[in-house]
């Protein structure tokens, strides 16, 4: 596993490092982000909350949050900004990806990666 600090492979806004910093607090000691197949446009990200160190994962310390991310999906999510939001009584995670070509209305999946 290798620790990387690079601040352009993942943005995280206020918001976002605020609400997981408080979901982690004394429970986990990162989160882990991933892509799987799913959504309507193809492809849909993954955020886990982990309790111990994941193997074959590259770490990211991101202003002191833990997150693990498999090597080839680097790529796919290079410049990625994690933010939070919140909708009248919903809240979620936001993903905004600047290697997705197609992202769908509601902004969970995408496809056709450059």
């Amino acid at each position: 596993m290798k620790i990387k600090n690079n601040l352009n492979v993942i943005i995280i806004t206020k918001k976002a490092r605020s609400q997981i910093q408080n979901l982690l607090y004394n429970k986990f000691i990162g989160i882990k982000l991933n892509i799987k197949n799913s959504g309507c446009m193809g492809l849909k990200y993954e955020l886990k909350f982990v309790k111990k160190k994941c193997k074959n994962y590259v770490l990211f310390n991101i202003k002191k949050i833990n997150i693990f991310v498999k090597k080839k999906i680097i790529p796919l999510i290079y410049g990625i900004k994690i933010d939070f939001i919140k909708e009248g009584l919903n809240k979620k995670f936001n993903f905004i990806n600047p290697q997705a070509k197609n992202v769908c209305g509601c902004g969970s999946s995408f496809n056709n990666i450059t």
